[in-house]
């Protein structure tokens, strides 16, 4: 007698694990891993307290009883990324955008992103790096060329300071970069503050063209923080740069004198980029390392480097000068010939703890 042959059951193990993987998918819908590290304590609901900003807690508490539940977190996921109207205006310019959120009780308000996998993992608190809104930074609308971080005023508090190109810049025609001192009230709050700047014909609104990263040290030790911003070169579409600009301090921390045109600084004819401070060797003034790059041509400028010793000639700091020693015997490997080379870095410290 033929056997009977038993049923495959190849095909319905295979039609369960499909089924498994579709219900366990549907289980697990984007915003769940989002909501689980939002509810801290595991109750299964959301708090006012647990969310990550009160505007967002109201908005998703769609039955206002307090607490917000998974269902009520997806939908708000969703509603959240649907577009409000078929023809979306457009972007605001600088005098018409909306009005950014302050931060409340301290804390800046989270800033909305378009969805994706990366912005609902990160959703909520507790993340390495948040995107916040901060008024007078997160909405000021213009080429962010360089910033530096630094108490200026030291009053305890750090302070931002960069350099802008407006939004309508084009190549080939004139145009004046800004520099900008947001000055830290705490608890997120900027205030945009003027400086002084004499024997110039800069100041903070016409702040010249092709600015590029600034930094602040105090060079000439009176107590008050230096300013040097590099630029590229005066070469790029014929429009003159006059090279990087040295600020000194004058006697007070938004009190400033141009010494670009008396110290050595300038480095004209160079894509210059990011600058760094150090006494490289030993006596007692700070010296300066600058970085140039190369943008395969040189119309934003050379790729010439520069190692800057300040040499001290008299009893007040601007009787002396800087001297560039980059690509002598003493530093063979940096500055000097440039060629193609491009280097637009450059960080001056004691790795090997020599002194």
């Amino acid at each position: 007698m033929t056997p009977r042959r038993l049923p495959s059951i190849t095909p319905l193990l295979l039609l369960g694990a499909l089924c498994a993987f579709v219900l366990e998918t549907q289980a697990q819908s984007p915003g769940d891993a989002a909501f689980q590290r939002l509810d801290k304590n595991q109750d299964g609901k959301i708090s006012r307290d647990e969310a990550p900003s009160a505007d967002s807690f109201t908005a998703a508490d769609a039955d206002k009883n307090g607490a917000v539940t998974p269902e009520e977190f997806r939908r708000y996921l969703t509603a959240r990324q649907r577009p409000q109207t078929p023809n979306p205006a457009p972007a605001p310019s600088a005098t018409t955008q909306a009005q950014t959120p302050p931060p409340v009780d301290g804390k800046p308000v989270l800033k909305s992103l378009p969805d994706s996998d990366a912005v609902r993992d990160a959703a909520g608190t507790g993340q390495l790096f948040e995107c916040v809104h901060l008024p007078g930074i997160t909405d000021h609308r213009a080429g962010m060329n360089g910033f530096a971080i630094v108490d200026l005023n030291r009053d305890g508090w750090p302070d931002v300071v960069s350099t802008t190109t407006p939004m309508d810049a084009v190549p080939g025609k004139p145009f004046r970069d800004t520099l900008r001192v947001l000055i830290n009230e705490g608890g997120f709050r900027f205030r945009e503050e003027r400086i002084e700047i004499r024997g110039s014909d800069i100041s903070q609104e016409v702040f010249g063209q092709w600015s590029q990263i600034p930094n602040l040290v105090d060079l000439n030790q009176d107590g008050f923080l230096d300013l040097l911003v590099t630029r590229s070169s005066q070469n790029r579409n014929r429009q003159e740069t006059g090279g990087n600009t040295l600020l000194l301090s004058d006697g007070a921390w938004d009190r400033f004198v141009d010494a670009s045109g008396t110290l050595g600084l300038r480095n004209e004819t160079a894509y210059n980029r990011q600058t760094s401070f150090g006494d490289v060797n030993g006596d007692g003034w700070l010296d300066v390392a600058i970085g140039c790059d190369n943008i395969k041509n040189a119309m934003g400028g050379v790729p010439h480097s520069r190692l800057y010793v300040f040499k001290p000639n008299g009893p007040k700091f601007e009787d002396g000068g800087f001297e560039d020693i980059g690509g002598s015997d003493l530093v063979p490997d940096f500055g000097g010939f440039y060629n193609d080379k491009a280097r637009d870095k450059a960080g001056l410290r004691d790795l090997d703890n020599d002194g």
